[in-house]
């Protein structure tokens, strides 16, 4: 149901296996391709670093030597730099209903979900909406925006280093963008939204 390119390989999380006529499901498990053989994924290349957990993959994403591996509750993120992958951490709370929360750029992976704006940077995963410990924007205000985070979509703009967050759901009508530049939340709103 998703992938990545990353690294001279393609990965595919939660996927089906057609063996026989028979088809199998494996909705927390991810396969790798052969190095730069981008349409080839022996079953020997499963990675399953958080497996049996009563949750599914929703999105993949590559950066630096690390592949992220999104489930609905929690982020994993996956040391692919050597010759055999390991889990180096995971992250409660901080996963995704919606690939489209995510946006991959040339500083790292940002997404949002209810919990929080995040960017991984290939070292830390960093909470946008607090700085030095201080909440940016109210509890309420980012509740409000991402609160059918199924609706909700980011966007990256290269030429000035921002995120734009906004919420597709019906009756919404604004969004927040924020400046990496600065470190800044601004609300956008109206009919170009």
């Amino acid at each position: 149901k998703t992938s990545t390119i990353h690294g001279r390989r393609a990965y595919i999380g939660n996927y089906n296996v057609n063996k026989d006529g028979v088809i199998k499901s494996y909705p927390d498990s991810i396969i790798a391709s052969n190095v730069n053989r981008f349409d080839e994924f022996p079953l020997k290349n499963a990675l399953e670093v958080s497996v049996n957990d009563g949750d599914e993959i929703v999105a993949l994403k590559g950066f630096s030597d690390k592949l992220l591996e999104f489930k609905s509750l929690k982020l994993s993120i996956i040391n692919i730099g050597g010759e055999f992958p390991f889990l180096e951490s995971e992250y409660p709370q901080m996963g995704l209903n919606n690939e489209n929360a995510i946006a991959e750029t040339e500083l790292g992976v940002f997404w949002v979900n209810t919990y929080g704006a995040y960017w991984f940077n290939g070292e830390e995963v960093i909470n946008l909406l607090f700085r030095e410990g201080k909440r940016l924007l109210k509890q309420s205000t980012w509740e409000n925006l991402v609160s059918s985070d199924e609706k909700v979509l980011l966007g990256y703009n290269a030429n000035d280093k921002s995120l734009f967050i906004i919420n597709k759901a019906e009756g919404a009508d604004y969004g927040f963008r924020y400046s990496l530049t600065t470190g800044g939340w601004a609300k956008i709103a109206g009919d170009g939204v």
